[in-house]
């Protein structure tokens, strides 16, 4: 499957070096058991602990945290999209320096920013669904 001319891979094993692509690894339906949809998820933190080709990189499903989490393995990520999840803690996103663009929708949980602070490369920063941030001022870096 693809959204546009970036690929929509479901399991890990789909990617094979593109640049781009959307994951939408989560609310997989009932082709999928509990601890295969499980076993999906688990592979993508495989995956993505370690730096990969990867330079623009979209979750258009649930994003746990966890899989948020292995995030901190993809320094060089120039464009992240995540359509939502129940991540609250945004320091994963610190080592991706090279960070030019990046969405956040649907963190509800996320209270503090100043993790984004870090981010000195970004020129697009679109944040959405956030309920309870103590201080957004600490963005400014």
């Amino acid at each position: 499957m693809s959204r546009g001319s970036v690929p929509t891979l479901v399991e890990a094993r789909e990617y094979d070096g593109q640049e781009a692509v959307a994951v939408a690894c989560t609310q997989l339906g009932t082709d999928y058991t509990p601890s295969r949809a499980r076993r999906v998820v688990n592979e993508w933190i495989e995956l993505l602990a370690h730096p990969t080709s990867l330079r623009d990189l979209r979750f258009t499903t649930r994003t746990p945290k966890r899989l948020f989490a292995a995030l901190v393995g993809q320094p060089q990520l120039s464009r992240l999209a995540v359509k939502w999840g129940d991540y609250s803690d945004l320091s994963a996103l610190e080592p991706l320096t090279h960070l030019r663009a990046l969405e956040l929708r649907g963190a509800s949980a996320v209270t503090e920013l100043g993790s984004l602070s870090k981010l000195q490369e970004l020129e697009v920063l679109a944040l959405e669904g956030f309920r309870r941030i103590d201080d957004p001022h600490r963005l400014r870096g």
